[in-house]
C-alpha cells in the first residue's frame, strides 16, 4: 500500500466534501461559526472562535457538527 498516495486521495476527498457542503449552507443562507461552544440555553451558545475570539449566537433552530481538531 503506498500510504502517501492514499493520504493524498484521502484529503481531496474530505476536501470536495466539505467544499460542497460549505456551498450548500451560504447558498441556504446559513452561517458557519467555527470554534468551541457551550449552549448557554435552549436558544442560544457562546463561542470561543477559532481565530481567538469570542461571541454569542442566538438561534431558532442549531445545527451542531462536531470535529476533533487535530
Amino acid at each position: 500500500i503506498d500510504l502517501d498516495r492514499l493520504r493524498s486521495f484521502k484529503s481531496g476527498v474530505v476536501g470536495k466534501l466539505t467544499d460542497g457542503l460549505k456551498a450548500m449552507a451560504r447558498m441556504r443562507k446559513v452561517e458557519v461559526v467555527r470554534g468551541t461552544a457551550r449552549f448557554a440555553n435552549a436558544n442560544s451558545a457562546d463561542i470561543e472562535l477559532h481565530d481567538g475570539g469570542s461571541r454569542r449566537v442566538a438561534f431558532t433552530r442549531a445545527i451542531v457538527a462536531a470535529a476533533r481538531q487535530h
